[in-house]
């Protein structure tokens, strides 16, 4: 599934995808949905179960939800 389709089927939604290739970015370009919420913690919950897998974390709105926050 591209990522294209993953943002139309999981509208405003975190996922965690086991993708396929990257672009230049660094973003998927397509890959598998294993877990979709709309709870970031959610995602992260279902990240530790995964193991030996090509991860990649995306929301799939527009904007950043206002309750999200992160540090590099």
């Amino acid at each position: 599934m591209t990522f294209e389709e993953i943002k139309q089927q999981y509208p405003n939604k975190w996922v965690l995808i086991e993708f396929s290739s990257l672009d230049e970015n660094l973003d998927p370009i397509d890959g598998m949905v294993i877990a979709h919420a709309a709870s970031h913690e959610v995602i992260l919950a279902a990240l530790e179960k995964q193991q030996n897998k090509r991860i990649a974390i995306k929301y799939t709105g527009e904007d950043l939800p206002v309750d999200f926050t992160y540090a590099l």
